[in-house]
């Protein structure tokens, strides 16, 4: 049992990946129709995963992709009122959230585009199939651990300060934000917006 490098939109590779488990791991016996089952659980990493059964000589492999499935992930495309920061080489595709998520964050920009002319910057969303998003030691986390815990369903956004102009208008982002249920929290220097769905 394994998980194939680079899957699940991690574009790095470290060997600490959790596989997920098999149970049970062995098994001597089969039922009646001469098959034998088990339950494979994956960790909260998407990626896609190898499960091996093996008989004498004989071997059988089945691939199992993790994914959040809402029914998909969407992407946010890009336009004149926001502008995309934070790509890192590690996640080159970072700007993927609910339908619901993508289309307020859409009306948030224009609406705070229209009132201040200030183009704002989304920050890392989610992974294009959801699940743990790692941020890794250059940003004081570790590969395939938190802190981005919560950018694992498409339903958060970060928006750097810097980008949301002075005090009064990073206050009124924040009131728009909230009406178009955002939910924004802030955080050392930015707001992470939550949705509900």
């Amino acid at each position: 049992m394994g998980v194939q490098w680079y899957s699940g939109f991690h574009s790095h590779n470290v060997p600490l990946r959790d596989p997920g488990r098999l149970e049970p791991l062995w098994g001597d016996y089969t039922d009646s129709s001469g098959c034998a089952y088990g339950e494979f659980f994956a960790t909260d990493v998407a990626g896609v995963h190898e499960v091996q059964a093996f008989y004498g000589s004989l071997v059988d492999t089945l691939y199992v992709s993790v994914m959040v499935y809402n029914p998909y992930l969407q992407w946010l495309p890009n336009h004149s009122t926001y502008q995309k920061v934070g790509t890192t080489p590690e996640h080159p595709t970072n700007f993927y959230g609910t339908f619901n998520a993508v289309s307020k964050i859409q009306t948030i920009c224009s609406t705070f585009y229209n009132e201040t002319r200030l183009v704002a910057g989304v920050n890392d969303m989610s992974l294009p199939w959801g699940g743990r998003f790692d941020l890794g030691p250059a940003y004081g986390g570790q590969w395939w651990h938190p802190p981005h815990h919560e950018h694992m369903w498409g339903l958060n956004a970060d928006f750097p300060y810097q980008y949301l102009g002075t005090p009064t208008q990073r206050q009124r982002f924040r009131d728009i934000a909230s009406a178009n249920g955002g939910n924004p929290q802030t955080e050392d220097n930015h707001y992470h917006l939550k949705f509900s769905h």
